[in-house]
């Protein structure tokens, strides 16, 4: 009779046969049954009645992806936001700072979610493209006001967009640590490094 250590064993060499990098047996946190957490020496046979199938639920743990994969979105949210306050000459100090994410970030990131990703992100870039045009004009204008009404205009503008880099910088850091299998975009994403 099997147990649940042996079964998250069987699981998990199963698991790693379709990945380049394989996982470790942490993988699997717990496995669940009746969203009860299941014990690994527990017995198979000795969950539920022992004869009627039983439907236990395996648990996984984050792959280093997600958290680069959470990161990027924790931070593309923030840029979002950076854009608004551009677009609105809202005072950077009033504006939003996001920590989590607008959306849950799958455990396992696979090559599509990662392409859905990307494509918000390009429009994200092309809303960021007229904010830095209005930026540079600000610049090479290099005027001094002493009303203070278009003082402050200015000043939203030159840190509301500085704002919007420093989000973008660690964004573009955390794109490069991943890799991706081209041409099947179910494939898990994975570390770069």
């Amino acid at each position: 009779m099997d147990s649940v250590r042996s079964l998250k064993a069987q699981l998990l060499a199963k698991f790693n046969a379709g990945l380049r990098h394989p996982v470790g047996a942490g993988y699997f946190v717990k496995f669940l049954f009746q969203s009860v957490v299941l014990d690994d020496n527990e017995f198979i046979g000795n969950i539920g009645d022992g004869t009627s199938k039983i439907r236990i639920y395996a648990i996984e743990s984050n792959s280093a992806a997600h958290t680069r994969i959470n990161n990027i979105s924790i931070l593309h949210r923030n840029v979002k936001e950076c854009i608004h306050s551009t677009r609105t000459n809202g005072n950077p100090s009033d504006r939003p700072r996001w920590n989590e994410t607008e959306k849950t970030t799958p455990s396992r990131p696979n090559g599509e979610h990662f392409a859905f990703m990307l494509q918000d992100l390009g429009r994200t870039f092309q809303d960021v493209a007229p904010n830095l045009r209005e930026l540079s004009q600000v610049l090479k204008a290099d005027e001094k006001f002493y009303d203070s009404e278009k003082c402050e205009k200015q000043r939203r503008t030159l840190q509301n967009n500085f704002d919007t880099v420093r989000y973008v910088a660690p964004l573009c850091v955390n794109l490069t640590k991943l890799s991706v299998n081209i041409g099947k975009p179910k494939s898990l994403i994975e570390l770069a490094e």
